[in-house]
């Protein structure tokens, strides 16, 4: 989850307010995934030897079949920041 640098408290409560902690969907509640269509991953890593420049990719892959449907990657700056948890 990325937010921008000035996101302080106020802003971390609403995204964790926001969170939902049960399974909603029905794919989730078959322990063989049935009805699940697309999957994501996402990851940051920062360049080597930069502690300023970063670089995050998101992909989307069909499921179960695991093809690349999307994916994109951006470089990004120190203005932003990853937030591990919020609870």
């Amino acid at each position: 989850l990325l937010l921008r640098a000035q996101a302080g408290p106020p802003e971390q409560a609403q995204l964790k307010a926001n969170v939902i902690e049960e399974d909603t969907e029905e794919w989730q509640k078959d322990s063989t995934f049935a009805g699940l269509e697309r999957v994501g991953g996402v990851d940051l890593s920062y360049i080597k030897g930069n502690d300023t420049i970063a670089c995050a990719s998101l992909v989307v892959l069909s499921y179960p079949d695991l093809e690349v449907k999307n994916g994109v990657a951006l470089l990004l700056t120190a203005d932003a920041f990853l937030i591990r948890s919020l609870w």
